[in-house]
């Protein structure tokens, strides 16, 4: 990815442009080129910063926006550079988006989690003979761990 690229294009929008295909249904402007481990296009912005595909496409087509926050997709597709899929978020925004389109990793699917769906349930029996602080010790995790896991806090779907 050499941000000498830069030469053959007229501006950012070009850039963009030149590097997508439009999916004919969601209307998705797919970045064709690097893509990171999320999905997410990357490029360079004009000044030679490693850049999101998506976050140079809100600012050559839309308006800059704050640093503090995010460009968010609409579409739930992380290469996608369509600035009408695009908006304007807070953290908070995105991390609500990613639960309610369920595109947020829960439960086994999480990378962090340390316990199975069956020791989930068994965490739900014991929660009536044992206290919080005993089953923590059993399956070495913390007590809030337990109370969110007993009121379904985390572990909803299970």
């Amino acid at each position: 990815m050499s941000y000498l690229g830069w030469r053959k294009y007229k501006s950012a929008q070009d850039r963009i442009l030149q590097n997508i295909k439009v999916d004919p249904i969601s209307k998705c402007w797919v970045w064709q080129k690097f893509r990171d481990k999320d999905g997410y296009g990357k490029t360079y912005d004009i000044e030679h910063h490693v850049q999101r595909a998506h976050q140079l496409a809100y600012i050559a087509f839309i308006d800059d926006y704050d640093r503090n926050l995010l460009i968010c997709h609409k579409c739930n597709n992380p290469s996608c550079a369509n600035p009408e899929h695009l908006y304007v978020g807070t953290h908070k925004n995105n991390a609500y988006d990613k639960v309610s389109n369920n595109t947020h990793p829960a439960g086994i699917l999480n990378p962090n989690n340390k316990l199975t769906e069956k020791e989930v349930l068994e965490i739900r029996d014991l929660c009536k003979f044992l206290t919080l602080k005993e089953i923590s010790k059993l399956y070495n995790i913390w007590p809030t761990a337990v109370h969110k896991i007993k009121h379904r806090v985390t572990w909803r779907h299970v």
